[in-house]
């Protein structure tokens, strides 16, 4: 009959596969090219890492100072749920700007809002940001509108903001996310700006 054809097709569909999120390791004795992202063979820096993550997947980060172009700026990307966390936490894993750059250290825009992003458990420091005509932004952490950002566990020093709507700590325009347990301080131009 129909009804047991219409069974019959559905049980003959294959089933869809799902990958279970993923974890990339990223120390500072790995490597971009030859790394595989596995704990016995990690990338060298996290914009790398970042490249190859897909929604869901974790990013740990070994102890040590990232900076430099490659290095930084962190951006996370559109429309993807990532969690970037230090493996020993912010009093051995930095992450350092420049002085004469003129973004933020980290990006967390995804542009909605049901993708949420984490950074977790570094320093972020000494970094100066003076984009003109940008709205809401700062040195350390920049959030993008409706973005679910969680910030835990960071140390936010040293970082500055330049110009009006510009602080050196963290300015957060997005909503749903969690800023806990972090130390924000001796920022120039303000510590923290939300909209």
């Amino acid at each position: 009959t129909a009804g047991c054809a219409i069974c019959l097709l559905i049980a003959t569909l294959p089933a869809r596969s799902q990958t279970p999120p993923a974890t990339i390791y990223v120390r500072t004795t790995g490597s971009d090219s030859t790394g595989n992202g596995s704990a016995g063979s990690p990338f060298r820096t996290i914009p790398h890492a970042i490249s190859v993550a897909n929604t869901g997947d974790q990013i740990f980060v070994g102890p040590g100072t990232y900076s430099g172009p490659g290095e930084v700026p962190i951006v996370f990307p559109l429309a993807r749920s990532l969690k970037i966390v230090s493996e020993q936490g912010p009093f051995v894993t930095e992450l350092v700007g420049d002085s004469s750059a003129s973004g933020s250290v980290v990006v967390m825009d995804v542009g909605n809002d049901f993708d949420s992003v984490t950074i977790d458990g570094f320093t972020i420091r000494d970094n100066t940001v003076f984009v003109p005509g940008c709205d809401y932004c700062a040195g350390g952490i920049t959030v993008g509108l409706i973005t679910k950002a969680n910030i835990l566990n960071c140390i936010i020093s040293g970082n500055t903001g330049i110009g009006n709507d510009l602080v050196g700590g963290i300015a957060y325009k997005g909503s749903g996310g969690m800023v806990a347990n972090n130390w924000i301080i001796r920022n120039s131009g303000g510590n923290a700006l939300s909209s």
